[in-house]
């Protein structure tokens, strides 16, 4: 099945995950002029949360949609875990060093979750 013909859910997750592993290449950690983008900082480890929804939107199979949503907020929660671990304190005020690939990845892994409800998974195939 070609792209076109696929679901808007199956296109969220589709597209929601390329963005999620090009926002890696983003700066994940800023500070100053130094920074470091994600593949550096192994949250590409994060992207495994993606694989079980991109799998079934690719493949065309049915999609147990509880599963994906919670790889989503799993996500999510990683993501803003990542946050919080950036967060120091620079001269007695509260700083944090999180760039801004680490918001995209977030946003991104919101859109998985409307990618995953949106499914529509009579016009896919059954697993066998």
């Amino acid at each position: 099945m070609q792209f076109k013909d696929k679901s808007l859910g199956a296109k969220l997750v589709i597209i929601s995950t390329i963005a999620a592993l090009l926002t890696h290449l983003f700066p994940w950690v800023e500070f100053g002029i130094l920074s470091s983008n994600g593949f550096s900082q192994t949250s590409g480890l994060f992207m495994l949360l993606f694989i079980y929804p991109f799998y079934n939107a690719i493949t065309d199979k049915k999609i147990n949609k509880i599963i994906g949503v919670i790889c989503a907020i799993l996500a999510i929660f990683f993501g803003l875990g990542f946050v919080g671990s950036k967060q120091d304190e620079l001269f007695g005020r509260p700083f944090n060093a999180s760039g801004s690939g680490v918001y995209l990845f977030i946003f991104c892994a919101v859109v998985l979750i409307f990618g995953v409800i949106k499914m529509n998974n009579a016009k896919l195939k059954e697993i066998e």
